[in-house]
């Protein structure tokens, strides 16, 4: 049993997780622009650079792959083009994603 739980708790300590810190619109204001920026942190962070993708309005016309690194501070912003509101950000190699259908934060 001491083992059991000695494992779990050692392989929770490392698991990563990606957030969504912020996903905003550039000028909400403005209905014809479409930029907005999507803030993301993983934790822990790193040591080498990891491949990001970004998925914007996934399943409509206006969908959109960006692709894009997350560095050794763990953190990063990318600028994308959206019509619906909804962001996906996927590390595939750490199969970890996150994503958000709304937008969370105001500018």
């Amino acid at each position: 049993m001491k083992i059991l739980i000695l494992f779990l708790l050692s392989t929770s300590a490392f698991a990563q997780n990606i957030e969504i810190k912020a996903w905003y619109k550039l000028d909400r204001f403005n209905d014809d622009d479409s930029s907005a920026e999507v803030c993301y942190t993983l934790t822990p962070a790193t040591s080498e650079p990891s491949f990001v993708e970004i998925t914007v309005d996934s399943g409509y016309k206006s969908e959109a792959i960006y692709s894009s690194w997350i560095g050794s501070k763990g953190s990063n912003c990318h600028v994308v083009s959206t019509r619906r509101g909804r962001v996906k950000v996927d590390i595939p190699a750490l199969k970890i994603s996150t994503q958000s259908d709304i937008f969370n934060e105001q500018r």
